[in-house]
This record gives structure tokens, C-alpha cells and sequence, in this order.
């Protein structure tokens, strides 16, 4: 009856897109004859944060104000008050998107919140005789290759720490873009959150023109301002506006690509360090990803393996960085279908069709095999039994912390004990581990080992365990929860 559950349930969640969608910023434009400001609401890493850039008229924007909050309708309430004081101490008639409404239930419905990505006008600058660097080459196919090289001998876990550089997840893939760029005279350009401009290396604030420039990057004070501010004022969502998708074969999937995700709880990017492709069992093929997190902070990156199992929505997935291009004397970023290993092959509705698992689509067709073996679904059930281990222990520990410290969202104790990010891949795992399963429910030896990882046992406090068999309900239902406040029993959907 449990493998019939499953069954039912899979065909339940892969026919209905409402459960995956992911709705869109709100996003208001403020102005008065001294500044313009653009606030952005929008949910990362489980909190919502309320994001206010100003940009006094003939400079550049830059993050004025965020605050964090931990559900929609609070951080909805400070921007409508923010924006009302606005108008109060600005009275004048003013230019502003229309304020979207909600239930106050706190539902969020997805055609409630529709506002288009924000697309860059033209670069900007505060003084025009200068540039952070100049470049004298151009992106081209074989400067990809370089920069994968450069990536996989280069980004080690502390890559970033060393230099005391702070990052959260977009700036790992938009600063290793920036310093490969400034090291080789290649152009670097980022599409900023709220004014939807341009900021690159032709760019500069008047402020950085008297620091002391140096060869090394790390040594430059210009080019450190600048990396500084445009990962400040950059994020997930404005990062994929900066990309394009790509395809998936040996010639396109290799170091320096990046990865999006976008689920219920936010946005995440991870860099694509290495790509290894071995011969013999097909789960020899592996993806090593490298990330940051919020908040923005000196850490060492994160090494993960790649076990997505979820069909991307469209824009997130593998992809790399649009080149940004000199036209007429204008800075613009070249179109993804004008690169040359677009595609957006990963988005089509049958491109996990015979693997089950995205994942698994992505190293078969970086592999040549057609087909997950008996060994890599072995592999596959064994890495989600460790992840489910795992998240067993964060839950216990997180448990005991959380009754000590503050554990809010927004907190340090929230970022280091919830688990929005941790669910949503475990999510992914089970969803392809099942459907693997489902393909091939008339193997007698994939049911064979379906069936031996299904009675192994998880640990979720001292005297009381679950079986696999019940986990994966837990997760296809997604009855479990992420907030380490609650109790263990409400952690795994138990009460």
C-alpha cells in the first residue's frame, strides 16, 4: 500500500505546477528632485527582507536600508509604511508602481504578485574619464574554457576567507566572474537590484578615484570597492537575469558554470566547480558545486555533490554568464540565444523522462548512458539515507540550541539551525529517488533494493526512529518542517 502511496502521490506532483511556483519580488519606484529609491520585497533563505536602494540623481544606487522578517504580511506592512512616509515628507505628486494587495491570511497566490524581472537599461557611472579597469579582450568560447580551468585549479574553500571577502551565495558566482575579468582585461557587467542598470568595469564612483590602485586585484582598493558594491547591491534574483541557460553535454558543462534554484522559501546559487566523467557505473559521473549562504559574512564555502532531483523552473538550473558587449559606444549584455551553448533543453518536460531524477538526466547525458543502472539507483538511495541522517542530526541539535539561543528568523541561530534549503533538496532527492523507482517498478532488482532501503531506520531522537519507507511520505506530503524552533515530532510532520 506504501509503494501504491508513493505512486499516487508522484503522479499528483509532477502534473500540477502550482506547487512549485515561485513568485516574483514586489518591487516599488519612489522619486522626488533629489533621489530616487526602489524597494524591493522579496523571500531568501526562508526570511523576507525588505531591500531599499537609494540613488541620489547623478550617482549611483546603493542599498540604503534591509530589514528582515519572518513572514510575508510583516515585511508587506513596512514597505507600505515606508512608502507612506515617503509621500508624507515628499508631497509632491510622485511617479510609483501600484501597491499590490493580499490576502490577510497571509496567502500569497502567484498571479497576485506578478512583476517582471528587472531588465538593465544602460550602464552607469559617476565619472565617465575613468573605469575601474579597461578591458582589451572580449568573452568569447575558448576565454570560457580558461576561465573553467581557472576555477577548477583555483576555488578552494577558502578562496574567498583568505582575502576577507564576504559573500552570501549569488556573490560567490558574481565575484569569481569580476576577478577572473579584472586578472585577464575581460569585461565584467551586473545588472543591479532595483534600478535595473548596468554597473561594470567602465563604471566608477567618484569617491574611488583617489584610492591607490595595484596589479594584484587583491592589492587594488578601486577594484575591492567595486567588487564590494556590486555584490551588495546584486542578489539571486538579479543574478539570473544575468544568465543564460545551457546545454547539458561535455562541450557546455564544465567548471565556471553556475546553478539556480528558486523554491518556496527563496533563491540559491552554487558554483559548478568541477566536472568529472568516469567510465563503468553510471553514478560515476559527479558534479562538484561550491557555495556561500546567507548572511553576508568572511566564510569558508561549502563542497557539495549535485543530487537535484527536481525539474528547474525556467531561468534557474545550469547556467552561465551573459558577456556583456561595447555596441556603438554603449555597454549592453549580449542576448542568451546569441551565445553559443544556449539552450533550454533542461526545461523541457521530457528531459528526466527516462532517468526520473534531474540530476541523473544531467550526468547521463554528460555520460552517454540512457538509463540509470541498478548501482547509481543503489548509490542514489545510499546518499539519501545519509542526507536524511544528517538532517536528523541539525534537527536534534538545532532542538537543544534553539532552547538556549535566539533562533527567530533573521537570527543567527535561524540561519545556522533551519533547514528551508536542506528540505527543499531532500525534497528533490526523494521526489527522483521515488520516480526512479516508479519507472522501473517491474525490475525485481531495483524493487529488490527499493524495498531493503525502505525498512532501514532514521534516528530522530534518543528512543524513537522512523522507517525510510515513512520518511518519504513525510517528504512527498511535505508535512515536515523547517523552523528549529519547533518540536522534533513537528520537525518531521509527527504531530
Amino acid at each position: 500500500m506504501k509503494q501504491l502511496f508513493i505512486v499516487l502521490t508522484l503522479i499528483s506532483l509532477f502534473s500540477s505546477n502550482s506547487l512549485f511556483a515561485q513568485s516574483l519580488p514586489l518591487y516599488e519606484f519612489l522619486s522626488n528632485e533629489y533621489f530616487n529609491e526602489y524597494v524591493i520585497v522579496d523571500q531568501e533563505s526562508s526570511v523576507w527582507s525588505v531591500k531599499i536602494y537609494r540613488e541620489n540623481h547623478g550617482e549611483m544606487q546603493d542599498l540604503k536600508e534591509e530589514r528582515t522578517f519572518d513572514d510575508f504580511s510583516k515585511a508587506r506592512a513596512y514597505k507600505n509604511e515606508y512608502i507612506e512616509r515617503f509621500h508624507q515628507q515628499y508631497p509632491q505628486p510622485l511617479e510609483a508602481s501600484p501597491i499590490i494587495e493580499v490576502t490577510e491570511e497571509g496567502d500569497i497566490p502567484v498571479e497576485a504578485v506578478v512583476v517582471s524581472d528587472v531588465i538593465g537599461f544602460e550602464y552607469v557611472t559617476e565619472a565617465p574619464e575613468t573605469h575601474i579597469w579597461v578591458a582589451k579582450n572580449q568573452w568569447s568560447t575558448e576565454w570560457e574554457e580558461k576561465y573553467g580551468l581557472w576555477i577548477q585549479e583555483n576555488l578552494k574553500r577558502d578562496f574567498f576567507s583568505e582575502y576577507n571577502i564576504q559573500t552570501d551565495c549569488a556573490d560567490v558566482v558574481i565575484g569569481l566572474r569580476w576577478i577572473f575579468a579584472r586578472m585577464n582585461s575581460l569585461p565584467a557587467m551586473n545588472t543591479l537590484s532595483g534600478s535595473g542598470n548596468f554597473f561594470g568595469n567602465m563604471s566608477m564612483k567618484k569617491d574611488w578615484r583617489g584610492l591607490i590602485r595595484a596589479d594584484q586585484w587583491h592589492q587594488d582598493q578601486v577594484f575591492l570597492q567595486a567588487l564590494e558594491y556590486v555584490m551588495r547591491n546584486t542578489y539571486t534574483r538579479s543574478l539570473k537575469q544575468d544568465s543564460y541557460s545551457i546545454q547539458i553535454n561535455q562541450e557546455a558543462m564544465y567548471s565556471g558554470a553556475h546553478h539556480l534554484e528558486f523554491h518556496s522559501q527563496g533563491g540559491h546559487a552554487m558554483m559548478l566547480q568541477n566536472v568529472k566523467v568516469t567510465r563503468g557505473l553510471f553514478g560515476g559521473t559527479k558534479l562538484t558545486l561550491m557555495d556561500s549562504t546567507l548572511p553576508r559574512k568572511v566564510r569558508n564555502l561549502k563542497v557539495k555533490g549535485y543530487q537535484y532531483g527536481l525539474t528547474p523552473e525556467y531561468g534557474s538550473g545550469f547556467l552561465r554568464m551573459r558577456w556583456p558587449v561595447e555596441i556603438d559606444g554603449y555597454w549592453e549584455l549580449t542576448y542568451p540565444e546569441d551565445h553559443p551553448y544556449f539552450s533550454e533543453e533542461q526545461y523541457e518536460s521530457n528531459f528526466t523522462l527516462e532517468y526520473g531524477s534531474f540530476a541523473y538526466a544531467i550526468k547521463g547525458r554528460l555520460s552517454g548512458k540512457k538509463r540509470v543502472s541498478q548501482g547509481a539507483f543503489r548509490t542514489t538511495l545510499k546518499e539519501l539515507k545519509k542526507q536524511l541522517d544528517l538532517r536528523a542530526k541539525v534537527v536534534r541539535e538545532g532542538f537543544e540550541e534553539c532552547q538556549k539561543i535566539n533562533c527567530a528568523p533573521g537570527s543567527e541561530g535561524w540561519q545556522e539551525w533551519s533547514t528551508p534549503v536542506r528540505d527543499n533538496r531532500l525534497f528533490g532527492l526523494v521526489s527522483g529517488a521515488a520516480n526512479i523507482a516508479e519507472i522501473n517498478k517491474r525490475n525485481s532488482n531495483f524493487m529488490e533494493v527499493w524495498n531493503e532501503y525502505m525498512n532501514k531506520r532514521i534516528r530522530i531522537k534518543k528512543n524513537k526512529s522512523i522507517k525510510m519507507e515513512d520518511m518519504i511520505e513525510i517528504y512527498l506530503n511535505k508535512s515536515f518542517g523547517s523552523d528549529p524552533r519547533d518540536s522534533i515530532e513537528v520537525r518531521w510532520g509527527l504531530n
